[in-house]
């Protein structure tokens, strides 16, 4: 129970120090600008891959699959196909 205690007040202590800097006086904080066109631009373009990747993934799968499956040839490893149980009706719903 000590070290779950002392756990604890080590998170908050750390947590405190991060968030609101040493001391946590909030007056001697500097105010933080918001990110200039050079930032923005660096940073755009990785959200968009982000998002885009996020909805569709094949294009970087396409590009790893034959590596990897090069990789598990190497190592004599093999993938089973994947494994449907019970089956599905016309109308696209559950059995």
């Amino acid at each position: 129970m000590t070290a779950i205690v002392l756990a604890a007040i080590y998170v908050l202590w750390a947590y405190q120090r991060t968030m609101t800097g040493p001391g946590g006086d909030f007056e001697k904080v500097e105010v933080m600008r918001d990110l200039d066109a050079r930032e923005v631009g660096t940073l755009a373009p990785l959200l968009l891959a982000l998002v885009l990747f996020g909805f569709f993934p094949m294009p970087l799968l396409d590009v790893i699959n034959p590596h990897v499956t090069d990789i598990m040839s190497n190592v004599g490893v093999t993938d089973a196909p994947p494994t449907v149980t019970g089956s599905v009706s016309s109308q696209g719903g559950h059995p």
